[in-house]
């Protein structure tokens, strides 16, 4: 089956699965959504972070003002969301909001050479957080700004903004984003926490005689061994499928690697 809607949270697909459930039951299930570990080398994916999506409003007046004659006392809601937004981080860029868990070890070493050949980073730029980089990657939290909402610069004028939108993606837990959120605000300003999509984590079922078989396969079909990899994305509906059909083994691999350049050019 070919599932199209995952990047937009699969509206569809929890539906189609209730209905066709007893058509659709089976011992194993096999998701290729997911990346190899290197050019040649195949992997089985052991874990996916999740992903849980936030739009944050920061209000800190009723109506826009001059920055002249009230700048100083107020701060814009720019300056606000982007101390809120910092917040976030610890001085090492690990993630400052407490209980999210996470490993710093991995079972294979991701040179740093090659993440950055593969994101394409600027030179000098200093790799963020603590822990193996695989770690960092796959399983320990992180947070995107997504989406920003504010005056362009080609539009600037002195005027202190009362309002200001922007929309976060952390690979872990909604509920403990939005308690630090709202339990960390800067300077007394209004705050409000919408909850948008959020997809499960998931972890593979290591001891399974489906996981150890993948990767039987998987090696001699390749002719190198099979490795554990994370993942640091979400595939929502693997938890329906865990849901829906409990007896049946989930596995994970794919046909990526890292430096397809999904979501990108």
């Amino acid at each position: 089956f070919i599932e199209g809607e995952e990047e937009i949270g699969s509206p569809s697909f929890t539906a189609f699965l209730d209905a066709h459930r007893d058509e659709l039951a089976a011992d194993v299930i096999i998701v290729t959504d997911s990346s190899n570990w290197k050019v040649g080398e195949p992997a089985v994916t052991t874990t996916l972070r999740g992903n849980a999506i936030v739009t944050v409003d920061v209000t800190v007046a009723d109506h826009a003002v001059h920055s002249g004659a009230f700048g100083g006392p107020l701060l814009d809601s720019v300056a606000i969301s982007s101390m809120l937004i910092a917040s976030l981080f610890d001085e090492a860029g690990d993630v400052a909001v407490p209980g999210l868990g996470g490993s710093d070890r991995a079972d294979v070493d991701w040179p740093e050479s090659e993440l950055r050949e593969a994101a394409g980073m600027v030179e000098g730029l200093q790799l963020a957080g603590s822990g193996d980089i695989a770690a960092r990657m796959w399983t320990k939290p992180s947070i995107s700004v997504i989406g920003f909402d504010a005056r362009p610069v080609s539009n600037a004028s002195n005027t202190i903004a009362p309002h200001t939108r922007f929309r976060l993606s952390m690979r872990t837990a909604q509920a403990k984003l939005v308690d630090y959120l709202l339990a960390n605000v800067p300077f007394g300003a209004h705050v409000e926490v919408t909850c948008e999509d959020a997809g499960a984590g998931y972890q593979a079922d290591m001891d399974s005689p489906v996981t150890k078989t993948l990767h039987e396969c998987l090696t001699e079909a390749w002719g190198v061994p099979s490795v554990n990899i994370g993942v640091g994305g979400s595939i929502p509906f693997i938890s329906d499928f865990q849901r829906i059909f409990p007896g049946a083994q989930v596995v994970v691999t794919g046909v990526e690697d890292p430096l397809t350049n999904a979501h990108s050019e």
